[in-house]
C-alpha cells in the first residue's frame, strides 16, 4: 500500500511535468525507478518466503524438460546462448525445480552479458549413482573464490558492477529449493574467468530388493 501511493503520487506529478523542471523531472524518475525495484525486492522475498510452507512433491522428474521450460522462461532478449546437453532424471518437483534452474540461468546471464559472446554451459557429472550432479557455467565476470559461500546469502552483492542489478535473492532461492529437496549447491569461479553453479540431487535409480532375500 505504501509503494502504491508513492507511486501514484510520483504518476501524478509526471503527468503534470509542465510545472517541472529538467531537475525535477529527473527527481520524480528516480522516484518511479525506486518504487520499482522496491516492488520487485518485495515480491523476491514474499517467493523465498512462501518457499517454507509450499510442501515439496517428490517424483521422477525429466531434467530435460525441466531445463526446457526454465530456458522458454528466461526473458526476451537475454544475449547468452545457453547449450543444455542431455540430463538424467532426477528425484524432485518439477515447479520448484524450474524455478531454481531459471534462477540459474538468469544469473548466468546476467553475469556473462558483457562478454563478447557470452555462453551458458548446462551438463551432469559422473558422481555417487545415489545422487544427481548438475553443472551450470557460464563464461561472465565470474567471482574471488572468497565468495563462494557469501553469493547464496539473502540480499548478499558480491560485485561492484553498477550496471549489473538485481534483488538479492536469486541464488538464496536456489539454495532453499535444492535444500528442501535433501540436495546441496555450490558454486566455483575465478574474478575474470566465469563461474560453475553445482546442483546435487537424489538420483531416480531405485534398487529393487530380491524377494527371496
Amino acid at each position: 500500500s505504501p509503494l502504491r501511493f508513492l507511486k501514484s503520487f510520483a504518476q501524478m506529478l509526471d503527468d503534470n511535468g509542465v510545472n517541472l523542471d529538467d531537475a525535477g523531472r529527473h527527481y520524480v524518475s528516480m522516484i518511479s525507478q525506486g518504487v520499482a525495484e522496491m516492488q520487485h525486492m518485495i515480491d523476491r522475498l514474499l517467493d523465498f518466503s512462501r518457499l517454507s510452507r509450499k510442501p515439496v512433491s517428490l517424483e521422477c522428474c525429466d531434467l530435460n524438460a525441466v531445463l526446457e521450460a526454465a530456458q522458454l522462461a528466461v526473458p526476451v532478449g537475454a544475449s547468452a546462448t545457453i547449450t543444455v546437453k542431455r540430463l538424467p532424471d532426477c528425484q524432485g518437483d518439477y515447479t520448484l525445480l524450474k524455478q531454481a534452474f531459471l534462477n540459474l540461468l538468469q544469473n548466468a546471464e546476467k553475469f556473462s552479458r558483457t562478454e563478447e559472446a557470452p555462453r551458458i554451459n548446462v551438463f551432469s557429472e559422473e558422481t555417487d549413482p545415489a545422487f544427481v550432479r548438475i553443472c551450470v557455467e557460464d563464461n561472465g565476470i565470474g567471482f574471488h573464490t572468497t565468495h563462494a559461500e557469501a553469493i547464496f546469502a539473502p540480499f548478499k552483492q558480491v560485485h561492484d558492477h553498477a550496471n549489473i542489478q538485481g534483488s538479492g535473492l536469486g541464488l538464496a532461492i536456489v539454495r532453499r529449493i535444492v535444500e528442501r529437496h535433501g540436495g546441496r549447491v555450490w558454486a566455483e569461479g575465478n574474478e575474470g574467468a566465469g563461474a560453475r553453479f553445482y546442483v546435487e540431487l537424489q538420483s531416480c535409480k531405485i534398487v529393487e530388493e530380491d524377494p527371496g532375500a
